[in-house]
């Protein structure tokens, strides 16, 4: 894996390890607390997290595909204003109903989903060399098509903007 990819991606599993010691630290029962009818519970934010992660790794797109998805300015722009705004704690609405959690899944079987979509991820990276570093690989729904490393920025700031909400959590289900 390229050094800096891997740099990058270390420090995303570091966060990923420490978010779900957080979770895992947490009384089982509490998971499914939430804090407002139609807010998220723990489950509800470790499954968010796990599906954005998961649709992510599904859609990366391989530099030597034949596709030759293209890179604006603009989308350039919207990626550091979308990594802006997830670096605040204002809530936001997430961009896609694929990523919004449904039904109940087990703690455990979202750890092994996010486990195989971060082994993707991983796999994908090995594959790549330095000229990929610049070609759009996955397409975001906000700020459009991204480089691997945008991608993995993105991921890490997405991650972090859930540290906050999970700091509410915690602080919700110690009090009830």
């Amino acid at each position: 894996m390229i050094a800096t990819l891997r740099r990058r991606f270390e420090r995303a599993e570091s966060q990923r390890a420490s978010f779900l010691a957080r979770i895992h630290a947490l009384d089982v029962e509490s998971h499914t607390r939430a804090p407002s009818e139609g807010g998220w519970s723990v489950a509800d934010l470790l499954q968010h997290v796990v599906l954005v992660d998961e649709q992510t790794a599904r859609q990366l797109v391989s530099p030597r595909d034949g596709a030759r998805p293209r890179r604006t300015p603009l989308s350039r722009s919207k990626y550091l204003v979308m990594i802006a705004v997830l670096r605040t704690r204002i809530r936001i609405k997430a961009p896609a109903k694929s990523v919004i959690p449904g039904d109940a899944i087990p703690a455990a079987e979202l750890v092994a989903r996010w486990d195989a979509a971060r082994g993707r991820l991983a796999a994908y990276l090995e594959g790549l060399s330095d000229r990929d570093l610049t070609r759009p690989v996955f397409r975001h729904p906000i700020s459009g098509w991204l480089t691997v490393e945008e991608t993995i920025g993105f991921l890490h700031a997405h991650l972090r903007h859930h540290f906050h909400q999970l700091a509410r959590l915690e602080a919700f289900v110690s009090s009830s």
